[in-house]
């Protein structure tokens, strides 16, 4: 029955979850347990199909990409250089002390630059050092290396919270405090004292060009009555206010100061309701082509679509599966919800069509070559094309009239089987080799390799932390991504719900990847 694939695979991933679902001292391997069940298969002679394997990393980056998609350009474009540099000492720690062991114990070039390839888990990394060496000996020092370095790593990052006592759960409380006070919505209420404003509608005053807020309520001597274009203001007037802190700064500077105003959100007549879009006549437009305050008399405060609430404007392209709140006189209110949709059954539904086209994109890019200084050049690889396809794709949201969204229970269920499919493959393809490179090359390359993996593990791990200040879940996703660990990813996001690591993975993953080609190549020059 073990011989064919599919049942040997599920025996792997069964034996392996009730594996890594055991608690010593409060730590358990997760879905690592997999890995290490995999790697006793693959001992004993067992193997799996590379396409399992590749179909595995496939599906996990695209799902990671997914979640971290929406997030990720923003934090880029705030931290970007940091995390490159991050990618940078991450790699060249590992080169550093692969020449120190070669001095050491007078390790042959080809085998030290196969072993750095293999401790990092690069492929690409072993490709560029077979073209500078052109050795065998290269793919002995790789095989050697890569079972240790696939699995250093996984438990490096499970092992260090233990180690330095990191809470993650209190570092996840800390992380959500410091968001919300940045990020989260909040609701204001402003008296109109500026003579500017008496007379003026809000379609006059035209709020969305300086400030991302939207206003939702006015109250007049005791009335409340809903924010409608056409509604003049008086002074006096006290009207409510949804946004970020530092946007509903500047509606004091238009309308007058901030005060407490708590009968505007007490009315009866004027209400708010919170929606699931699901309506094709609404999905895909923007919230000026809908007219939504002018056609309806409903004002769209907020927008809740995967983590992230926001104040939309006028340009904002409603999706399937956003959460809107909606605000206005309560006839109104009911009408417009019964026209978002409220069709609890397709938002769960997966648009095959978008997942299809976002894998097949991601593999013609993951073999794609980029050229680099001196004739060489390198591939994303199916680690790296997906990943940057389904960030792509999650950012922007749709292609033409091609809605991209995935709903989270999909996105879940798409990282989960990867990362299993995965580590299967990985876990049965390095367990073959480990018995006869351990004979072949005997326990020095062994540990000087396991020696690269856990030192230069460590020092992104400390730099990422200690020299730049990231916190420590971001810390964990650098780590990951200077060392090019797929599967160390996957160990971090059963650690946490929350996506800092994810990003940081996604933003240093390509210059660990691109770097430890190129140093791969200079390294076998420099020894």
């Amino acid at each position: 029955m073990l011989r064919h694939p599919v049942a040997l695979l599920f025996v792997i991933v069964a034996l392996g979850s009730a594996l890594g679902s055991i608690r010593v001292a409060r730590i358990s391997l997760g879905a690592s347990g997999v890995l290490f069940v995999a790697l006793l298969f693959g001992h004993l002679g067992y193997s799996l199909p590379t396409d399992m394997q590749e179909l595995g990393i496939i599906l996990f980056v695209y799902a990671v990409g997914l979640q971290a998609g929406p997030r990720f350009f923003n934090q880029f474009r705030e931290r970007g250089i940091l995390f490159a540099k991050i990618g940078l000492l991450t790699v060249a720690a590992g080169a550093s002390i692969t020449g120190a062991f070669c001095y050491l114990f007078k390790l042959d070039p080809a085998l030290a630059v196969g072993m750095y390839a293999g401790a990092l888990t690069s492929t690409p990394g072993l490709a560029a050092a077979m073209d500078a060496a052109r050795d065998p000996r290269v793919s002995v020092g790789f095989g050697l290396a890569y079972p240790f370095g696939v699995v250093g790593v996984v438990l490096l990052v499970q092992l260090l919270p233990r180690l330095l006592r990191i809470d993650l759960r209190a570092e996840e409380e800390r992380l959500a405090r410091s968001e919300d006070e940045i990020r989260r919505l909040q609701l204001r209420q402003f008296r109109i004292t500026n003579p500017a404003c008496v007379g003026k509608t809000l379609s006059d005053l035209q709020v969305h060009r300086f400030s991302q807020v939207n206003i939702t309520r006015i109250s007049r001597g005791g009335t409340v009555v809903s924010a409608r274009e056409d509604t003049p203001l008086a002074l006096g007037d006290v009207v409510a206010a949804v946004g970020r802190a530092d946007e509903l700064k500047k509606l004091e500077l238009v309308l007058g100061e901030s005060v407490q105003a708590p009968q505007l959100l007490e009315s009866r007549d004027v209400i708010a309701r919170d929606a699931v879009v699901s309506s094709d006549v609404l999905v895909g437009k923007t919230l000026a082509e809908l007219g939504v305050r002018r056609n309806y008399g409903v004002v769209i405060s907020r927008v809740f679509r995967e983590d992230l609430d926001f104040a939309p404007g006028g340009n904002y392209r409603l999706e399937l599966g956003d959460t809107v709140r909606v605000v206005g006189e309560r006839n109104d209110v009911e009408k417009f919800v019964q026209l978002v949709g409220q069709q609890e059954k397709r938002i769960h539904e997966t648009n095959m069509t978008a997942l299809a086209v976002g894998v097949v994109l991601g593999v013609l890019l993951a073999y794609q070559d980029f050229p680099l200084p001196g004739g060489a050049s390198f591939r994303l690889g199916l680690a790296g094309g997906p990943l940057f396809v389904s960030l792509v794709l999650a950012h922007f949201g749709r292609i033409g009239r091609l809605n991209i969204r995935t709903p989270r229970g999909a996105k879940y269920i798409l990282q989960q089987l990867g990362l299993v499919l995965f580590l299967t493959g990985a876990g049965t393809a390095a367990g073959g080799r480990l018995g006869e490179t351990l004979v072949e090359s005997g326990w020095i390359l062994l540990l000087c390799g396991a020696g690269v993996t856990v030192g230069a593990g460590l020092f992104g791990f400390i730099v990422s932390r200690y020299w730049y200040g990231l916190d420590q879940l971001s810390s964990l996703g650098a780590l990951c991504g200077g060392m090019t660990s797929t599967p160390a990813l996957g160990a971090v996001t059963e650690l946490t719900q929350r996506s800092e690591a994810v990003i940081a993975y996604t933003s240093v993953y390509p210059v660990g990847l691109i770097a430890v080609t190129v140093c791969c190549q200079l390294l076998y020059y420099l020894l």
